[in-house]
């Protein structure tokens, strides 16, 4: 077994410890903040069969997973909304489940109150057994539609304003690489592309990875050749007979080693 696959396993043998702790200190602190019997256990609503709770439990479970696939686990621009859309799946969840099982959907909500109450049901397998399963459909279901390249359903759904008008659905669904230019003109990577996940790619760059293309080098002047009036005098062997003449002409004394300025 690799060490990554047993650190995968540590740290979930150790989350599920801890919500079952958690379930148990918090009916313990309900039982002693207030008066009374404590009565948070879930139970099955007289008339449901052990069948029926067991399904509603997996199926409710399944919705509530799903949800956080979808809205967290998958990057899109609605992924900022995902607290608030995994609240709203819970709350059907319990509108729908509690008054016939209780609303369990976790484990860890049944088992804390009956540790407390020193009591169990017999039927208390279901609140562990229905999320198992729920779990696992959900699951299942993710990998069916992550197969089937569900984005390709509505391509271009998180793109922006830029990616859209390089985007040409008929041709190729992956994103497009757009590059901004300094002077705000745009350009795609027709050669490189990378899928919409959300995330900007190390391998692919986006536009929030890259640089403007470099300009041309043949259009560019050296640095020298610029401060010297266009006379590349960066070597010593550079052509004297190329040289620009001097605005001087040779004069009578020009035997004498002087220049008489022209007239």
């Amino acid at each position: 077994m690799s060490y990554g696959r047993f650190d995968l396993i540590s740290r979930n043998a150790n989350a599920e410890i801890n919500c079952r702790l958690g379930g148990i200190a918090s009916a313990a602190v309900v039982s002693a903040l207030f008066p009374g019997p404590l009565n948070v256990r879930t139970s099955l609503l007289p008339g449901t069969s052990l069948a029926q709770g067991l399904f509603i439990e997996m199926f409710l479970s399944a919705q509530l997973v799903f949800t956080i696939f979808m809205l967290a686990a998958e990057k899109h621009k609605g992924t900022f909304m995902a607290p608030v859309g995994i609240g709203l799946s819970l709350f059907i969840a319990e509108l729908t489940g509690v008054y016939y099982t209780g609303g369990s959907v976790n484990p860890a909500r049944s088992f804390g109150p009956c540790v407390v109450l020193h009591s169990f049901y017999h039927y208390h397998w279901i609140y562990w057994l229905g999320p198992i399963l729920g779990a696992l459909l959900a699951s299942g279901f993710y990998k069916f539609i992550k197969m089937l390249e569900y984005e390709t359903a509505n391509p271009g759904q998180d793109f922006d304003e830029r990616e859209h008008e390089f985007f040409d659905p008929s041709t190729d669904t992956s994103r497009p690489i757009v590059n901004l230019v300094s002077d705000g003109s745009a350009y795609v990577d027709e050669g490189n592309s990378r899928p919409d996940s959300g995330f900007p790619d190390i391998n692919n760059p986006g536009p929030e990875l890259q640089q403007p293309p470099a300009a041309d080098s043949r259009n560019r002047q050296p640095l020298g050749s610029a401060m010297t009036g266009g006379r590349d005098d960066s070597h010593n062997g550079h052509d004297e007979a190329s040289a620009s003449p001097l605005p001087y002409d040779k004069g009578p004394d020009a035997e004498a080693g002087k220049a008489s300025p022209r007239e």
